[in-house]
């Protein structure tokens, strides 16, 4: 009967154990690793909590954030009073800059879940930083120094956006100048703590631009404030502005005009000798109504454009001509390209490809 006593008072125990629910207290919910070098490795840390219940309680699991940190927990029942301590590890390898990441603890029988927090700052290596952010400027690191935002509607806006990275021992507040007003420029944040990323924003306003058409934007950027020009970057970032035709009807679309380009591409063929080079492709108007040609336009500094016309009616045709200057091109393979912008609604820019192989 003792026996059986004793059972029973053990059973109700543990059901007593599952069913009352988890409160815990916890000492720090924040972890902070501060500034540290990525080269030192994977950095260890902890946070405790106490059972703050009346009744035993244990941990199910915990979940980090992301795969850079990874988590351990005790397994075995909590009782009150006692504290738990949930240690951790930060993997820095090839992440540079701040980070801030969570882990999610789950106690007891209702999954009750706290969150906390671990942060730092991660100085890249050497190896790391010439990787990701391989421009410099001063202590002022680029992912990049050019940025393509492809067609752009005439009417509408687009953005683009490169990270910075400060390698530097001082905060940075960087500048940059820009020639147009067609395109704005923002820094977030505006200044730059050693180890910290930031991102260049570039907004362009096609409402701002003239043209039609490939457009190249340069901004001056100094990486930080008084610098000379001497440490400056440029940063280039391009657009191709096309009309918008959204704003037409099903019957106006119909009556348009329909461009396309015969040859697409122009082949020079084999073993082309260095000099210059003439070609020629077909506007095509297949439409019902004339075909306004806005531009002609390579980017390529190697191509002159000789001669297109401004308008083809329909069913009519047109000659674009145009010369290639091939001393500049390095031997082998080449494609250039030139663009040509018009009215039509459906295909407002079509694209002539000049290709060969160099000897």
């Amino acid at each position: 009967m003792k026996r059986e006593i004793a059972i029973i008072l053990c059973v109700a125990a543990a059901w007593a154990v599952f069913m009352t629910p988890a409160k815990v207290t916890w000492l720090s919910t924040h972890y902070n690793y501060g500034a540290f070098r990525e080269e030192e490795g994977p950095r260890k840390g902890s946070l405790s909590f106490v059972n703050s219940g009346d009744a035993p309680t244990f941990i199910r699991n915990v979940r980090p954030s992301c795969g850079c940190t990874a988590a351990d927990y005790p397994r075995d029942m909590i009782a009150p009073g006692d504290t738990a301590t949930i240690e951790f590890t930060y993997d820095p390898a090839r992440r540079p800059g701040p980070f801030d990441k969570t882990i999610r603890v789950f106690v007891g029988k209702d999954n009750e879940q706290s969150v906390i927090r671990i942060t730092g700052t991660v100085i890249g290596s050497a190896s790391t930083l010439e990787s990701y952010y391989p421009y410099e400027a001063g202590a002022l690191r680029f992912e990049s120094l050019s940025h393509s935002m492809g067609e752009v509607k005439r009417g509408s806006s687009r953005h683009a956006f490169i990270n910075v990275y400060n390698q530097g021992n001082d905060t940075l507040r960087p500048e940059w100048k820009t020639t147009t007003d067609a395109i704005d420029v923002n820094l977030t944040p505006k200044q730059l703590a050693p180890g910290e990323l930031g991102t260049f924003g570039f907004y362009l306003n096609t409402n701002k631009e003239k043209l039609n058409g490939p457009a190249e934007y340069l901004v001056e950027v100094f990486p930080d404030k008084g610098c000379s020009s001497a440490d400056r970057r440029e940063i280039k970032v391009d657009a191709i502005i096309v009309p918008d035709s959204r704003g037409m009807t099903a019957e106006e679309i119909q009556k348009g005009p329909r461009s396309y380009l015969v040859p697409e591409f122009v082949d020079f063929g084999e073993d082309v000798a260095t000099g210059y080079r003439d070609f020629e492709f077909g506007i095509y108007n297949d439409g019902k109504s004339v075909l306004q040609i806005d531009r002609v336009y390579s980017a390529d500094k190697n191509v002159e454009i000789k001669e297109y016309p401004r308008k083809v009616k329909g069913g009519a045709s047109g000659k674009v001509a145009g010369r290639i200057s091939l001393g500049n091109l390095p031997s082998g393979p080449f494609r250039i390209n030139v663009y040509v912008v018009t009215n039509d609604p459906l295909h407002p820019l079509r694209t002539a490809n000049i290709v060969g192989v160099k000897e």
